[in-house]
């Protein structure tokens, strides 16, 4: 019997003696990872955990209050074919989210980016999602959906139009290539989908441009002075007929092509001041010269096909448009702007020629960092040859906030 309570005295002090030790013991804990600032690319970015690859996610808020209304109308009603044109009223609010993902990575072969823009619209016509950038970056490389390479904004500054700008303004679709020289020269070409943002359609038939892409080019340089550019396409246009099969019974096709340039300077005077200028001549594509033609707002097409000749007649269009830039004070900046356009088309076309005339003017008031308050108005003139004429005034409030 004592031997027995012995060893089970001494089997119960060895217990409690481990047990003790092992309450002793620290716990094990999870290194815990830090999110890394990245200032390689500017600020804002941050290293995604686990990767060496740099993301800035930002963001904007805009709400919009306009109103708009024709001034003179000779069976041609500007407004009608503007803004409201689904809607019918003299008034719109618009509210606009938009994030911003920008991602960043250095390779071997060199930088490696993509940028995403989505578009989140509320209106009057409803809820509108729209995937306003999405591309890819490498070395000189561009693939996906960006700003068009025949665009050049500088020039036009921080204009605001409602209508169809006498400018080029367009995010498409592209394939693209850049060379830099050095000293802020760079050459790009670019192959670019001539669908639903650039195509204007072919009066009187069935147009067909799937066949090939659009080709654009552009020579550019962006000193301390301002900037500069030269912009030329060539692309394909056909139309004609179409039998009960899908097939063309008859058709005719042209080569499209145009040429551009823009040039905006920093003027010595006052705080951020910059002239601008611009022009453009397109043979088959009028939304080159000016933006959103392809909308309606403006009564201009690709060309006019008679079935009875077969014969294709591109539009022929021209544009020139400028802007003045300037800031007051670090907070209260302006800009004046305006152009005129002319498209030439077929005699008996719908409208036959039309012409346009838009002057613009944006005021903003910055009241703290990222968040301002603007006012825009403009005044669109609107003149064809079959359709008759018409004028449009439109003015806006705006409060923006970017993060």
């Amino acid at each position: 019997m004592n031997i027995k309570r012995l060893v089970l005295g001494t089997a119960a002090g060895a217990l409690a003696v481990t047990g003790a030790q092992a309450a002793d013991l620290p716990v094990v804990v999870e290194p815990v990872e830090y999110v890394r600032i990245c200032d390689a690319y500017g600020t804002g970015f941050y290293y995604i955990p686990g990767t060496e690859t740099c993301l800035r996610v930002a963001g904007r808020i805009r709400a919009d209050y306009q109103a708009f209304g024709d001034l003179d109308t000779d069976n041609f009603e500007v407004t009608s074919r503007g803004y409201d044109r689904d809607v019918e009223q003299g008034y719109r609010f618009r509210a606009r989210a938009y994030i911003y993902m920008d991602s960043r990575t250095a390779t071997e072969y060199g930088l490696l980016r993509t940028f995403t823009e989505l578009q989140f619209t509320n209106d009057n016509g409803g809820l509108g999602v729209n995937l306003e950038n999405a591309f890819i970056q490498f070395g000189g490389l561009t693939f996906g959906r960006t700003r068009s390479f025949w665009d050049y904004t500088d020039a036009m500054g921080g204009s605001q139009f409602f209508f169809e700008a006498p400018t080029s303004d367009t995010k498409i679709n592209v394939a693209a290539y850049t060379a830099t020289f050095g000293n802020g020269f760079s050459a790009s070409l670019s192959i670019e989908d001539y669908g639903g943002d650039r195509q204007a359609g072919v009066e009187n038939a069935y147009q067909r441009f799937e066949w090939v892409p659009d080709l654009v080019a552009n020579i550019r340089v962006d000193q301390g002075w301002g900037s500069a550019q030269l912009m030329g396409f060539l692309g394909y246009r056909e139309a004609g007929l179409l039998g009960s099969g899908g097939w063309y019974t008859d058709s005719d096709s042209d080569v499209a092509f145009g040429v551009g340039g823009g040039v905006s300077v920093n003027v010595p005077f006052g705080t951020g001041t910059s002239i601008g200028i611009q022009a453009a001549y397109a043979h088959g594509g009028p939304d080159y010269v000016a933006a959103d033609v392809s909308n309606g707002f403006t009564p201009a097409f690709d060309g006019y096909y008679n079935p009875v000749t077969n014969d294709l007649d591109l539009t022929d269009a021209f544009s020139i448009a400028g802007a003045l830039s300037t800031s007051f004070t670090p907070a209260i900046a302006y800009t004046l702007a305006g152009g005129y356009a002319f498209f030439d088309q077929n005699d008996n076309s719908t409208f036959g020629d039309v012409q346009t005339i838009t002057v613009d003017g944006y005021l903003t008031y910055e009241i703290v960092q990222n968040f301002v308050l603007g006012a825009g108005l403009q005044y669109k003139y609107v003149d064809t040859d079959n359709a008759g004429e018409g004028s449009a005034l439109a003015g806006f409030l705006r409060a923006q906030r970017t993060f």
